[in-house]
């Protein structure tokens, strides 16, 4: 009769307590995270030129610095890929990863076969 299934507030710390940064970046945009330039991955624009790079700020923020074009950190990646809100993209990341199942979000495959496991360090 009743729904009684509590469904977890999503935030950014929740996500974080189950998965790192490093993670959330190679499943959206399908490149490993690592130090040095690269060409930026073709679901943020088209690139021959390597211009992005990751880094951290003072903050311990994983941040992804494309010189010609956005800069964001793991939400706002989702955001800029989805074209969100940033509540809506929590949503698809607890959903991508299993933290809650919303069926009218659809599930996103990871863009990357395989995982680095590479933490950048401040």
């Amino acid at each position: 009769m009743y729904n009684l299934e509590v469904t977890p507030k999503i935030t950014k710390e929740l996500l974080l307590s189950k998965y790192s940064q490093e993670h959330f970046f190679e499943y959206y945009l399908g490149v490993p995270v690592k130090k040095g330039l690269f060409c930026s991955p073709s679901i943020i624009r088209s690139d021959k030129k390597p211009t992005c790079a990751f880094y951290k700020n003072k903050k311990g923020i994983l941040k992804y610095k494309d010189f010609a074009g956005p800069t964001f950190d793991f939400v706002e990646c989702v955001m800029y890929i989805f074209s969100c809100s940033y509540y809506k993209a929590l949503r698809i990341i607890a959903n991508d990863f299993g933290f809650i199942k919303d069926e009218k979000i659809p599930i996103n495959p990871p863009k990357i076969e395989k995982f680095t496991g590479n933490v950048i360090e401040i």
